[in-house]
């Protein structure tokens, strides 16, 4: 999944015929669009992130922040 807006990638807009159909039929006042497999499955709205993760079937882990690599705290130790 990743996002485009209108402003800055508008050739994804083009592109995508499916996109370009639905900014043609409803104008780009009714985006933004979710597509999953080609298919609009969310109009008009961002996606919650419970959304996100069943239109993605990920597990609701998905969205835990990792501790990647340690922390990035300054002075040498770890937020708490």
């Amino acid at each position: 999944m990743f996002f485009n807006d209108l402003n800055s990638a508008p050739m994804e807009f083009v592109t995508n015929h499916t996109v370009n159909v639905f900014v043609n039929q409803k104008g780009a006042e009714a985006l933004p669009v979710v597509l999953v497999d080609g298919n609009i499955v969310i109009e008009g709205r961002y996606p919650t992130n419970e959304e996100i993760l069943t239109l993605l079937e990920l597990p609701s882990s998905a969205l835990l922040p990792r501790n990647i690599g340690g922390c990035s705290c300054h002075n040498g130790g770890c937020c708490s």
